[in-house]
């Protein structure tokens, strides 16, 4: 059974990988459940103390009690068919004597009756987006849209206990998916109380790499030959993108795709050092480290040519950083002798982009010149979008900082503190879109705040023990190897500063297994829990 178990979890990161990233439907979530518990289960016999498996457990137990009480404590309902008919929309609608009004209020309450239905916390977005732009645009006067407004909102908040977690809404889907999201979590503690040994966890990291190799050539050959067609299926032949400009390979979002390719790039170049160490005769000719190497040209190509900027910046800037900290003492802090390989990776990024604007000119020309737009606008004191996003997040943080609003609760929260000039900026992106669209926002571009405003310092508090683990390890680990990997994850955090990578499936587990794999592999080869430690 632990031979066969061995491949379960390379594979199931594989299937999830190519699988739109982990977003090609509900069997996804199903599948790395049934691998979670499954893996779980044998390892119920770990060597793992009950003092570190308390650690390792305290975070998702807190979250999930949050979870729990909140759920019992919505902030919003939805209405019945009997509450719609006592609104009187349509009797509220004739009665107004400003057409615009008028208009604007029919169309928008017909599109939250309906989403509400299905879709309960979009229908809330919806209308508060509604109640913006209504503002924005007109004066209030006592009119019957102006008191139809007032009266919806009334009727679908709901008084909750103020110092208790709250959730928009009471639901199905937000249970199901917060069961998927604490799942891609523990995958990692479970992979981390799984694997027995230090050659099982590189044959795992192997196969990951091997497969992130293949799937960023593939990404490669479809990006030089993707011609638009309304009637094609951008991933794969199989699944549609929600805005094909942005998307790479099986991710829809190029980000999304730079984040997963940087943990993998790091994956590679742990094993190219664990090779290196093991054997330095002959080391470029070891048909492995032939496949390794191409691996890592593949992802550092696939990064800018997906069209992601801060993929780009964060993988050679982040590349400088590791040459510094894991070469340092090996040239016995001699600054000057750093320069060499620093100018190499300088080096590696300009051919890296030369070669990418040679064969596929217009991303590089759109990257250039979004930064430029992005630069001089800033210079005018017109801020980047996410920027704005930052800023008003960080107002509906200061709102309920201790507790948060609930998981999942950005987009449906968000529109009551979304400023002026967001909505501005979005409006333009309406104007000149081809087709009508409410343009709501669905994330902060900020996995660290939007998870605060979730959870609150209460809920997201308990997390800090996993970086207290990570940053630990790359401090104080003895396995070079197991740093390199904890180095990848860092790097991940990192973008998750200023970007959702998370919201992807495939990256979520992908981190969480690298961090048990690197934590456990440190223990492996020192025989000391030395970054559990509190």
């Amino acid at each position: 059974m632990q031979s066969t178990s061995n491949y379960i979890i390379p594979v199931l990161l594989i299937v999830v990988t190519w699988a739109k990233a982990g977003l090609a439907g509900d069997w996804i979530f199903y599948s790395i459940g049934i691998v979670t518990i499954y893996i779980l289960f044998l390892s119920h016999n770990s060597q793992t103390g009950k003092r570190t498996a308390f650690i390792l457990y305290l975070p998702v137990l807190t979250i999930c009690i949050i979870f729990t009480i909140s759920y019992f404590n919505p902030s919003f309902k939805k209405l019945t068919d009997k509450e719609w008919v006592e609104l009187n929309v349509q009797e509220s609608i004739s009665n107004e004597i400003n057409i615009s009004k008028a208009k604007m209020a029919l169309k928008a309450f017909d599109k939250i009756y309906k989403v509400s239905e299905s879709n309960p916390e979009l229908s809330i977005a919806l209308f508060y987006h509604l109640k913006n732009a209504y503002f924005d645009q007109f004066s209030v006067n006592e009119s019957p849209v102006d008191k139809l407004i007032i009266e919806y909102q009334n009727n679908i908040e709901l008084k909750t206990i103020d110092f208790l977690p709250t959730l928009p809404f009471k639901s199905k889907k937000v249970v199901q998916d917060f069961v998927h999201f604490i799942l891609q979590i523990l995958f990692g503690i479970a992979v981390f109380h799984y694997v027995k040994t230090l050659k099982q966890i590189r044959n795992i990291i192997l196969i990951i790499c091997y497969n992130g190799g293949i799937i960023a050539f593939s990404g490669i050959f479809q990006k030089l030959n993707y011609v638009p067609d309304e009637s094609l299926k951008e991933i794969w032949g199989i699944w549609d993108t929600p805005e094909p400009r942005y998307f790479f390979a099986s991710f829809t979002y190029k980000n999304h795709w730079a984040a997963y390719a940087i943990i993998i790039i790091y994956m590679t170049i742990g094993l190219l050092f664990h090779e290196y160490k093991k054997n330095t005769y002959n080391y470029i000719r070891k048909p492995k480290v032939i496949f390794l190497l191409l691996t890592v040209i593949n992802l550092l190509i696939s990064i800018p040519l997906s069209g992601s900027r801060s993929g780009t910046l964060i993988i050679f800037s982040s590349l400088i950083l590791f040459i510094f900290y894991f070469t340092f003492k090996s040239y016995g802090g001699n600054y000057k002798k750093l320069m060499i390989p620093i100018l190499s990776i300088i080096l590696a990024l300009f051919c890296t982009i030369w070669v990418v604007s040679k064969f596929h000119k217009e991303t590089t020309d759109e990257m250039v010149n979004n930064t430029k737009i992005q630069i001089n606008s800033t210079l005018l004191g017109k801020y980047p979008l996410r920027i704005m996003l930052w800023d008003d997040i960080l107002n509906q943080i200061l709102d309920k900082p201790i507790l948060g609003y609930g998981f999942n609760s950005y987009q449906a929260i968000n529109p009551k503190y979304q400023s002026k000039e967001v909505r501005e900026q979005r409006n333009i992106v309406l104007n000149n879109a081809h087709h009508e669209f409410t343009p709501l926002i669905g994330y902060a571009h900020n996995d660290w705040l939007e998870r605060l405003s979730e959870f609150g310092l209460i809920g997201l508090g308990p997390f800090f023990i996993y970086l207290y683990m990570i940053f630990s390890l790359l401090v104080n680990g003895k396995s070079q190897t197991s740093k390199i990997l904890i180095f990848g994850s860092i790097c991940y955090l990192i973008y998750s500063f200023i970007d959702f990578p998370s919201r992807t499936p495939c990256n979520l587990l992908t981190f969480s297994l690298t961090v048990g794999l690197a934590l456990k592999y440190n223990y492996l080869a020192t025989n000391k829990y030395i970054s559990l430690k509190l």
